[in-house]
């Protein structure tokens, strides 16, 4: 059986996961009477030090250039999809003039208030699920 810090029998006899589950009470019990002895603001510094690292990690890697690029072509594949979606559900033509080249082609507010809503939903995207719930 497992007895104080010798680690070898506890894996030698196989009583890693059914020791655990045996001694639920006792092994929490040791736990956290060794993080008190650590204090909490050692567990504080700790996350301190691997949120700081994560970010570093996460700002470099969106200075890369292929994930710069990867995200550009996402974004472009995902706003020509909701234009291909809008200009379908109103027609695929200029409500004013008849002008069906969708190069040219783009979405306005019938009433003005466009700019007021661009400022308001802050993204192309936003804009374009915007127009598709409310028709």
């Amino acid at each position: 059986m497992f007895k104080g810090n010798n680690r070898k029998d506890y894996h030698k006899e196989g009583y890693s996961h059914e020791y655990y589950l045996k001694n639920k009470e006792r092994y929490r019990e040791n736990l956290r009477k060794w993080r008190m002895k650590q204090g909490e603001d050692y567990y504080k510094e700790e996350y301190k030090k691997i949120k700081e690292q994560r970010k570093n990690y996460q700002k470099e890697y969106a200075k890369r250039p292929e994930v710069k690029i990867r995200k550009y072509n996402y974004a472009k594949k995902l706003t020509d999809h909701y234009r291909e979606l809008i200009f379908n559900m109103l027609g695929n033509v200029c409500k004013k003039c008849g002008f069906s080249d969708k190069r040219a082609l783009q979405i306005d507010h019938v009433n003005g208030g466009g700019s007021k809503q661009r400022k308001q939903l802050k993204s192309t995207i936003k804009i374009y699920k915007y127009v598709l719930e409310h028709p």
